[in-house]
Protein backbone atom coordinates (compact mmCIF):
# COMPACT_ATOMS: atom_id res chain seq x y z
CA UNK A 1 0.00 0.00 0.00
CA UNK A 2 1.16 3.74 -0.75
CA UNK A 3 2.32 5.18 2.28
CA UNK A 4 1.64 9.44 2.49
CA UNK A 5 3.12 11.53 5.08
CA UNK A 6 0.69 14.94 5.22
CA UNK A 7 2.86 17.54 6.66
CA UNK A 8 0.63 20.39 7.92
CA UNK A 9 -0.17 22.78 10.63
CA UNK A 10 -3.46 24.10 10.24
CA UNK A 11 -5.91 21.31 11.52
CA UNK A 12 -8.43 21.59 9.37
CA UNK A 13 -6.41 21.63 6.12
CA UNK A 14 -4.68 18.77 7.59
CA UNK A 15 -7.45 16.25 8.41
CA UNK A 16 -9.55 17.27 4.89
CA UNK A 17 -6.51 15.82 3.08
CA UNK A 18 -6.09 12.83 5.67
CA UNK A 19 -9.69 11.86 5.49
CA UNK A 20 -10.29 12.33 1.62
CA UNK A 21 -7.02 10.34 0.89
CA UNK A 22 -7.55 7.53 3.07
CA UNK A 23 -11.00 7.22 1.00
CA UNK A 24 -8.74 6.72 -1.78
CA UNK A 25 -7.18 3.39 -0.27
CA UNK A 26 -4.28 5.23 0.59
CA UNK A 27 -1.65 4.64 3.65
CA UNK A 28 -1.83 8.24 5.91
CA UNK A 29 0.57 9.59 8.15
CA UNK A 30 0.49 13.32 9.32
CA UNK A 31 2.41 15.94 11.19
CA UNK A 32 1.64 19.84 12.64
CA UNK A 33 5.30 20.95 11.61
CA UNK A 34 8.56 20.13 9.35
CA UNK A 35 10.82 19.31 12.58
CA UNK A 36 8.00 16.28 14.02
CA UNK A 37 7.28 15.58 9.44
CA UNK A 38 11.18 14.78 9.15
CA UNK A 39 11.05 12.60 12.38
CA UNK A 40 7.90 10.67 11.39
CA UNK A 41 9.06 10.79 7.88
CA UNK A 42 12.35 8.78 9.13
CA UNK A 43 9.90 6.57 10.80
CA UNK A 44 7.37 5.48 8.57
CA UNK A 45 9.30 6.00 5.38
CA UNK A 46 6.62 7.20 3.33
CA UNK A 47 6.45 7.01 -0.84
CA UNK A 48 5.05 10.77 -0.85
CA UNK A 49 5.18 13.90 1.59
CA UNK A 50 3.02 16.34 0.81
CA UNK A 51 3.79 19.20 2.79
CA UNK A 52 2.88 23.09 3.52
CA UNK A 53 5.52 26.26 2.75
CA UNK A 54 4.56 28.16 5.82
CA UNK A 55 4.72 26.21 9.10
CA UNK A 56 6.69 27.09 12.66
CA UNK A 57 9.96 25.15 13.77
CA UNK A 58 10.48 24.24 10.39
CA UNK A 59 9.07 24.92 7.06
CA UNK A 60 8.36 23.20 3.92
CA UNK A 61 11.45 24.79 2.27
CA UNK A 62 13.73 23.52 4.70
CA UNK A 63 11.95 19.64 5.12
CA UNK A 64 12.59 19.78 1.62
CA UNK A 65 15.83 20.31 1.72
CA UNK A 66 16.67 17.80 4.93
CA UNK A 67 14.89 15.01 3.16
CA UNK A 68 16.82 15.54 -0.29
CA UNK A 69 20.16 15.58 2.05
CA UNK A 70 19.33 12.63 4.02
CA UNK A 71 20.41 9.30 1.70
CA UNK A 72 17.89 7.24 3.22
CA UNK A 73 14.98 9.57 2.53
CA UNK A 74 16.51 11.48 -0.70
CA UNK A 75 14.15 9.82 -3.27
CA UNK A 76 10.84 10.42 -1.58
CA UNK A 77 8.80 11.74 -3.91
CA UNK A 78 7.66 15.66 -2.23
CA UNK A 79 4.55 17.85 -3.38
CA UNK A 80 4.62 21.18 -1.58
CA UNK A 81 1.24 22.77 -0.98
CA UNK A 82 1.17 26.69 -0.84
CA UNK A 83 -0.94 30.29 -0.53
CA UNK A 84 1.96 31.97 -2.25
CA UNK A 85 1.56 30.70 -5.90
CA UNK A 86 4.26 33.16 -7.06
CA UNK A 87 6.93 32.34 -9.28
CA UNK A 88 9.80 33.41 -7.45
CA UNK A 89 8.29 30.66 -4.14
CA UNK A 90 8.00 27.97 -7.25
CA UNK A 91 11.35 28.78 -8.85
CA UNK A 92 12.78 27.94 -4.54
CA UNK A 93 11.06 24.88 -4.37
CA UNK A 94 11.73 23.51 -7.50
CA UNK A 95 15.69 24.29 -7.29
CA UNK A 96 15.42 22.53 -3.68
CA UNK A 97 14.15 19.38 -5.44
CA UNK A 98 10.13 19.64 -5.51
CA UNK A 99 8.40 17.37 -7.20
CA UNK A 100 5.21 18.90 -7.67
CA UNK A 101 4.04 22.43 -6.65
CA UNK A 102 0.17 23.02 -5.42
CA UNK A 103 -1.17 26.34 -4.75
CA UNK A 104 -3.91 26.71 -2.18
CA UNK A 105 -7.02 26.31 -2.43
CA UNK A 106 -6.84 23.01 -4.49
CA UNK A 107 -9.44 21.18 -5.60
CA UNK A 108 -10.17 17.49 -4.84
CA UNK A 109 -9.51 16.43 -8.37
CA UNK A 110 -6.43 18.55 -8.79
CA UNK A 111 -5.04 17.29 -5.44
CA UNK A 112 -5.91 13.34 -6.78
CA UNK A 113 -4.66 14.43 -10.19
CA UNK A 114 -1.29 15.70 -9.02
CA UNK A 115 -0.74 13.28 -6.52
CA UNK A 116 -1.13 9.99 -9.08
CA UNK A 117 1.47 11.93 -11.11
CA UNK A 118 3.83 11.72 -8.66
CA UNK A 119 2.96 7.93 -8.19
CA UNK A 120 3.82 7.21 -12.05
CA UNK A 121 6.57 9.28 -12.37
CA UNK A 122 8.27 7.52 -9.50
CA UNK A 123 7.88 4.21 -10.73
CA UNK A 124 9.58 5.37 -14.00
CA UNK A 125 12.11 7.09 -12.13
CA UNK A 126 13.36 3.76 -9.99
CA UNK A 127 12.29 1.69 -13.85
CA UNK A 128 14.92 4.49 -15.50
CA UNK A 129 17.39 4.14 -13.01
CA UNK A 130 17.64 0.71 -13.29
CA UNK A 131 17.96 0.47 -16.93
CA UNK A 132 21.15 2.76 -16.41
CA UNK A 133 22.43 0.88 -14.30
CA UNK A 134 21.82 -2.88 -15.48
CA UNK A 135 23.21 -1.30 -19.00
CA UNK A 136 26.03 0.01 -17.47
CA UNK A 137 26.91 -3.17 -15.72
CA UNK A 138 26.27 -5.44 -18.99
CA UNK A 139 28.98 -2.78 -21.12
CA UNK A 140 31.37 -3.39 -18.21
CA UNK A 141 30.69 -7.60 -18.33
CA UNK A 142 31.05 -8.12 -21.62
CA UNK A 143 34.50 -5.48 -21.75
CA UNK A 144 35.70 -8.17 -19.45
CA UNK A 145 34.55 -11.27 -20.86
CA UNK A 146 36.16 -10.24 -24.64
CA UNK A 147 39.58 -9.14 -22.13
CA UNK A 148 39.81 -12.96 -20.78
CA UNK A 149 39.24 -13.96 -24.69
CA UNK A 150 42.49 -12.59 -25.56
CA UNK A 151 40.01 -9.63 -27.85
CA UNK A 152 40.92 -6.17 -27.24
CA UNK A 153 38.14 -3.66 -27.24
CA UNK A 154 38.81 -0.28 -28.34
CA UNK A 155 36.82 1.40 -25.84
CA UNK A 156 38.03 2.89 -22.58
CA UNK A 157 36.38 0.01 -20.33
CA UNK A 158 38.32 -2.73 -21.68
CA UNK A 159 40.15 -4.33 -18.57
CA UNK A 160 42.41 -6.73 -18.97
CA UNK A 161 42.85 -10.10 -16.68
CA UNK A 162 46.01 -10.10 -14.39
CA UNK A 163 48.99 -12.56 -16.07
CA UNK A 164 48.35 -15.60 -14.56
CA UNK A 165 45.02 -15.18 -12.39
CA UNK A 166 43.66 -18.18 -10.93
CA UNK A 167 40.88 -18.41 -8.34
CA UNK A 168 40.55 -16.77 -5.04
CA UNK A 169 44.01 -14.81 -5.73
CA UNK A 170 45.28 -12.95 -3.16
CA UNK A 171 47.31 -9.52 -3.64
CA UNK A 172 48.59 -6.32 -1.86
CA UNK A 173 47.05 -4.05 -3.29
CA UNK A 174 45.09 -0.60 -2.71
CA UNK A 175 41.12 0.01 -3.39
CA UNK A 176 39.27 2.98 -4.54
CA UNK A 177 35.88 3.06 -3.72
CA UNK A 178 34.20 6.34 -5.28
CA UNK A 179 30.07 7.73 -5.67
CA UNK A 180 27.75 10.33 -6.71
CA UNK A 181 26.29 12.68 -4.23
CA UNK A 182 22.58 12.30 -4.01
CA UNK A 183 22.58 10.66 -7.02
CA UNK A 184 18.75 9.54 -6.61
CA UNK A 185 17.62 13.10 -5.88
CA UNK A 186 19.66 13.78 -9.16
CA UNK A 187 17.63 11.29 -11.31
CA UNK A 188 14.58 12.65 -11.03
CA UNK A 189 14.64 14.98 -12.84
CA UNK A 190 15.61 12.95 -16.29
CA UNK A 191 14.15 10.37 -17.94
CA UNK A 192 16.03 7.19 -18.34
CA UNK A 193 18.20 7.88 -21.55
CA UNK A 194 18.99 11.05 -20.05
CA UNK A 195 20.17 8.89 -16.95
CA UNK A 196 21.89 6.44 -19.06
CA UNK A 197 23.53 9.18 -20.78
CA UNK A 198 24.64 11.10 -17.98
CA UNK A 199 26.09 8.10 -16.03
CA UNK A 200 28.31 7.09 -19.61
CA UNK A 201 29.82 11.03 -19.76
CA UNK A 202 30.55 10.84 -16.58
CA UNK A 203 32.23 7.07 -16.21
CA UNK A 204 34.07 7.82 -19.58
CA UNK A 205 35.73 11.24 -17.86
CA UNK A 206 36.38 9.43 -14.18
CA UNK A 207 37.37 6.18 -15.75
CA UNK A 208 40.47 7.41 -17.94
CA UNK A 209 42.26 8.83 -15.12
CA UNK A 210 41.54 5.35 -13.15
CA UNK A 211 42.90 3.38 -16.15
CA UNK A 212 45.83 5.91 -17.24
CA UNK A 213 47.17 4.96 -13.43
CA UNK A 214 46.53 1.83 -13.40
CA UNK A 215 43.47 0.83 -11.76
CA UNK A 216 41.94 -2.59 -12.76
CA UNK A 217 39.03 -4.52 -12.08
CA UNK A 218 36.67 -1.41 -12.30
CA UNK A 219 33.51 -2.65 -10.83
CA UNK A 220 29.97 0.10 -11.35
CA UNK A 221 27.83 -0.45 -8.76
CA UNK A 222 25.15 1.80 -9.21
CA UNK A 223 26.25 5.15 -9.73
CA UNK A 224 29.82 4.17 -7.84
CA UNK A 225 32.89 2.87 -9.11
CA UNK A 226 35.05 0.21 -7.72
CA UNK A 227 38.91 0.02 -9.15
CA UNK A 228 41.75 -2.35 -7.49
CA UNK A 229 45.51 -0.55 -7.97
CA UNK A 230 48.45 -3.27 -7.17
CA UNK A 231 52.01 -3.55 -8.25
CA UNK A 232 50.71 -7.23 -9.90
CA UNK A 233 48.75 -5.54 -12.29
CA UNK A 234 50.51 -1.81 -13.06
CA UNK A 235 52.01 -3.06 -16.38
CA UNK A 236 55.70 -2.75 -14.92
CA UNK A 237 55.69 0.80 -13.63
CA UNK A 238 57.71 0.88 -10.18
CA UNK A 239 55.15 3.52 -8.79
CA UNK A 240 53.47 2.39 -5.19
CA UNK A 241 49.84 1.46 -5.83
CA UNK A 242 49.01 3.57 -3.59
CA UNK A 243 50.66 6.34 -4.95
CA UNK A 244 48.97 5.61 -8.00
CA UNK A 245 45.66 5.31 -6.50
CA UNK A 246 45.54 8.42 -4.62
CA UNK A 247 46.64 10.57 -8.11
CA UNK A 248 43.56 8.74 -9.59
CA UNK A 249 41.54 10.19 -7.04
CA UNK A 250 42.90 13.52 -7.49
CA UNK A 251 42.53 13.07 -11.08
CA UNK A 252 38.82 11.96 -10.65
CA UNK A 253 38.09 15.27 -8.87
CA UNK A 254 39.42 17.31 -11.08
CA UNK A 255 37.34 15.55 -14.03
CA UNK A 256 34.02 15.45 -12.08
CA UNK A 257 34.90 19.30 -12.14
CA UNK A 258 34.93 19.70 -15.75
CA UNK A 259 32.10 17.50 -16.18
CA UNK A 260 29.75 19.63 -14.28
CA UNK A 261 30.61 22.53 -17.25
CA UNK A 262 28.88 19.72 -19.54
CA UNK A 263 26.23 18.79 -16.74
CA UNK A 264 25.40 22.74 -16.89
CA UNK A 265 25.78 22.82 -20.67
CA UNK A 266 23.28 19.79 -21.10
CA UNK A 267 20.94 20.54 -18.53
CA UNK A 268 21.05 23.88 -16.97
CA UNK A 269 17.41 24.93 -17.24
CA UNK A 270 16.39 21.43 -15.59
CA UNK A 271 17.52 22.68 -11.56
CA UNK A 272 19.32 19.47 -10.97
CA UNK A 273 21.36 19.83 -7.38
CA UNK A 274 24.91 20.54 -7.41
CA UNK A 275 27.34 17.68 -8.44
CA UNK A 276 30.08 16.30 -5.94
CA UNK A 277 31.54 13.09 -5.71
CA UNK A 278 33.74 11.23 -2.78
CA UNK A 279 36.10 8.98 -2.56
CA UNK A 280 37.65 5.99 -0.18
CA UNK A 281 41.33 4.62 -0.30
CA UNK A 282 42.38 1.86 1.56
CA UNK A 283 45.14 -0.69 1.66
CA UNK A 284 45.72 -4.23 2.21
CA UNK A 285 45.11 -7.26 1.31
CA UNK A 286 42.55 -7.64 -1.68
CA UNK A 287 41.06 -11.39 -2.98
CA UNK A 288 40.37 -11.47 -6.83
CA UNK A 289 37.33 -13.91 -7.63
CA UNK A 290 36.47 -15.50 -10.38
CA UNK A 291 32.86 -15.17 -10.28
CA UNK A 292 29.54 -16.23 -12.79
CA UNK A 293 28.66 -18.84 -15.04
CA UNK A 294 30.85 -21.09 -16.66
CA UNK A 295 30.81 -18.87 -20.00
CA UNK A 296 30.33 -15.81 -18.23
CA UNK A 297 32.75 -15.44 -15.52
CA UNK A 298 34.33 -12.05 -14.28
CA UNK A 299 37.13 -11.08 -12.09
CA UNK A 300 35.79 -9.26 -9.04
CA UNK A 301 37.93 -8.34 -6.04
CA UNK A 302 36.41 -9.51 -2.27
CA UNK A 303 37.52 -8.98 1.02
CA UNK A 304 37.98 -6.76 4.36
CA UNK A 305 40.23 -4.05 2.16
CA UNK A 306 37.37 -4.14 0.08
CA UNK A 307 34.96 -3.54 2.37
CA UNK A 308 36.55 -0.56 4.49
CA UNK A 309 37.28 1.41 1.59
CA UNK A 310 33.65 1.58 0.64
CA UNK A 311 32.99 2.43 4.86
CA UNK A 312 35.23 5.08 4.12
CA UNK A 313 33.53 6.67 0.95
CA UNK A 314 30.70 6.64 2.74
CA UNK A 315 32.03 8.30 5.65
CA UNK A 316 33.30 11.33 3.04
CA UNK A 317 29.41 12.54 3.12
CA UNK A 318 29.18 12.89 7.06
CA UNK A 319 33.29 14.07 7.06
CA UNK A 320 32.22 16.80 4.58
CA UNK A 321 36.05 15.66 2.80
CA UNK A 322 36.33 14.62 -1.53
CA UNK A 323 38.64 12.02 -0.82
CA UNK A 324 39.77 10.08 2.72
CA UNK A 325 42.03 7.70 2.74
CA UNK A 326 43.48 5.43 5.28
CA UNK A 327 46.55 5.84 7.36
CA UNK A 328 47.62 1.97 5.50
CA UNK A 329 47.26 3.91 1.68
CA UNK A 330 49.15 7.50 3.16
CA UNK A 331 52.23 5.24 4.77
CA UNK A 332 52.37 3.35 1.42
CA UNK A 333 52.24 5.80 -0.94
CA UNK A 334 55.04 7.79 -0.13
CA UNK A 335 56.13 11.51 -0.06
CA UNK A 336 54.00 15.05 -1.07
CA UNK A 337 50.53 13.68 -0.31
CA UNK A 338 49.35 16.77 0.84
CA UNK A 339 46.41 16.43 3.59
CA UNK A 340 43.89 18.51 5.44
CA UNK A 341 41.91 16.99 8.62
CA UNK A 342 42.10 13.61 10.28
CA UNK A 343 40.45 11.98 12.32
CA UNK A 344 39.44 8.11 13.67
CA UNK A 345 36.17 6.62 11.83
CA UNK A 346 33.97 3.41 13.48
CA UNK A 347 34.02 1.13 10.89
CA UNK A 348 31.12 -0.60 10.56
CA UNK A 349 31.75 -4.74 10.58
CA UNK A 350 35.54 -3.89 12.95
CA UNK A 351 35.84 -3.57 16.34
CA UNK A 352 39.13 -1.04 16.14
CA UNK A 353 39.15 2.27 14.37
CA UNK A 354 40.91 3.11 11.45
CA UNK A 355 43.00 6.33 10.99
CA UNK A 356 42.38 8.33 8.27
CA UNK A 357 42.87 11.83 6.41
CA UNK A 358 41.49 13.91 4.02
CA UNK A 359 44.11 14.08 0.92
CA UNK A 360 43.63 17.26 -0.98
CA UNK A 361 47.01 17.07 -3.41
CA UNK A 362 50.16 15.17 -4.28
CA UNK A 363 53.31 16.80 -5.01
CA UNK A 364 54.50 15.07 -7.64
CA UNK A 365 58.23 14.25 -8.30
CA UNK A 366 60.57 13.17 -11.43
CA UNK A 367 59.63 9.61 -11.36
CA UNK A 368 56.25 10.27 -10.76
CA UNK A 369 56.29 12.35 -14.09
CA UNK A 370 58.19 10.17 -16.14
CA UNK A 371 55.34 7.36 -15.71
CA UNK A 372 52.38 9.24 -16.52
CA UNK A 373 51.11 11.80 -13.78
CA UNK A 374 53.00 14.92 -14.77
CA UNK A 375 49.07 16.48 -14.74
CA UNK A 376 49.12 16.91 -10.82
CA UNK A 377 52.08 19.26 -11.39
CA UNK A 378 50.85 21.13 -14.21
CA UNK A 379 47.18 21.68 -13.02
CA UNK A 380 47.90 21.63 -9.68
CA UNK A 381 46.38 24.65 -9.10
CA UNK A 382 43.03 23.32 -10.75
CA UNK A 383 43.17 20.41 -8.52
CA UNK A 384 43.15 22.12 -5.73
CA UNK A 385 40.08 24.26 -6.34
CA UNK A 386 38.27 21.11 -8.13
CA UNK A 387 39.05 19.20 -4.36
CA UNK A 388 37.88 22.59 -2.24
CA UNK A 389 34.59 23.26 -4.29
CA UNK A 390 33.54 19.38 -4.02
CA UNK A 391 34.00 19.32 -0.61
CA UNK A 392 32.27 22.78 -0.30
CA UNK A 393 29.06 21.24 -1.90
CA UNK A 394 29.40 17.98 0.38
CA UNK A 395 29.72 20.40 3.33
CA UNK A 396 26.87 22.54 2.56
CA UNK A 397 24.73 19.40 2.20
CA UNK A 398 26.27 17.44 5.73
CA UNK A 399 25.43 21.09 7.70
CA UNK A 400 22.23 21.23 6.51
CA UNK A 401 21.33 17.45 7.33
CA UNK A 402 22.98 18.69 10.60
CA UNK A 403 20.45 21.11 11.65
CA UNK A 404 17.68 19.55 10.77
CA UNK A 405 18.74 16.51 13.01
CA UNK A 406 19.24 19.63 15.40
CA UNK A 407 16.13 20.86 14.84
CA UNK A 408 13.73 17.82 15.22
CA UNK A 409 16.03 16.88 18.79
CA UNK A 410 14.55 20.13 20.11
CA UNK A 411 10.99 18.61 19.03
CA UNK A 412 11.30 14.71 20.39
CA UNK A 413 9.56 13.26 23.18
CA UNK A 414 11.50 10.20 23.64
CA UNK A 415 8.80 7.98 24.07
CA UNK A 416 9.02 4.43 25.16
CA UNK A 417 8.91 2.49 22.20
CA UNK A 418 9.86 4.84 19.80
CA UNK A 419 12.80 4.57 16.89
CA UNK A 420 15.59 6.23 19.08
CA UNK A 421 16.95 9.30 17.01
CA UNK A 422 20.90 9.16 15.30
CA UNK A 423 23.21 11.78 15.19
CA UNK A 424 26.64 12.12 13.80
CA UNK A 425 27.20 8.32 15.01
CA UNK A 426 25.15 8.47 18.18
CA UNK A 427 21.62 6.93 18.85
CA UNK A 428 20.18 9.28 21.89
CA UNK A 429 18.30 7.85 24.42
CA UNK A 430 17.02 10.59 26.47
CA UNK A 431 17.49 14.06 27.54
CA UNK A 432 19.16 14.90 30.71
CA UNK A 433 18.58 18.03 31.01
CA UNK A 434 19.18 22.05 30.03
CA UNK A 435 19.84 25.39 31.35
CA UNK A 436 20.77 28.47 29.46
CA UNK A 437 21.98 27.93 25.99
CA UNK A 438 23.05 24.24 26.76
CA UNK A 439 20.80 21.06 26.59
CA UNK A 440 22.32 17.70 27.37
CA UNK A 441 21.51 14.44 26.08
CA UNK A 442 22.44 10.94 27.45
CA UNK A 443 23.49 9.19 23.51
CA UNK A 444 25.58 5.71 22.68
CA UNK A 445 27.97 5.49 20.13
Amino acid sequence: MTTILVVEDDDAIRNNITRLLKLEGYDIDSAINGALGLERAHQVRPDVVISDVSMPEMDGFQLLEAIRADKALASTSVMLLTALDDRASMRRGMTLGADDYLAKPFTRVELLEALQGLLKKKGRIEESIQTAVEAREDHLRRAFTESIGGRKLPDKFGLEAPAGAIPDQVIEATVLFSDIRNFTSLAEKLNSNEVAELLTEYFERCCEPVLKNGGRHLKFIGDGLMAVFADSLSGGSPLAAARRAVSAALAMTLATHEFRAWLDDRFGARGLPPFAIGVGLHSGEVTLCRLGTLNNRETTAIGDTVNVAARLESSSKELGWTVVASSAVLQRAGEGIQTGGMTSLAVRGKNSFVDVAEVVGLVTNLEDKQHGMATLTERAAEISVAVQINSEITARAVKGALQTKLSALKQHQFTPGQEPLRLKGYRLSRKIGSGGMTEVYLALR
